[in-house]
């Protein structure tokens, strides 16, 4: 027996320009979710350090490591 999930079965659920595959959505690589309704957010991984702040822009991300002591793209130790 074979089971599909009906989250996109005919094209008519996926969202933010996924596309239905086999009654599965296949999201746009900026959004995530059954039926790709999330938007991404490439902060969320934690990428900068030591309590920088991390400013999302897209998919992409700068970490801001004003006051924090430390420099470079993930705000690590300074050399």
């Amino acid at each position: 027996m074979n089971i599909v999930d009906q989250s996109c079965v005919n094209g008519q659920e996926c969202k933010n320009g996924g596309k239905c595959n086999s009654g599965h959505c296949i999201c746009d690589p900026a959004y995530e979710g059954t039926n790709c309704e999330n938007k991404k957010n490439p902060c969320d991984s934690i990428p900068c350090k030591n309590g920088a702040q991390c400013n999302p822009n897209g998919l992409d991300y700068t970490c801001d490591c004003s006051g924090t002591g430390y420099q470079g793209t993930y705000c690590g130790p300074l050399a």
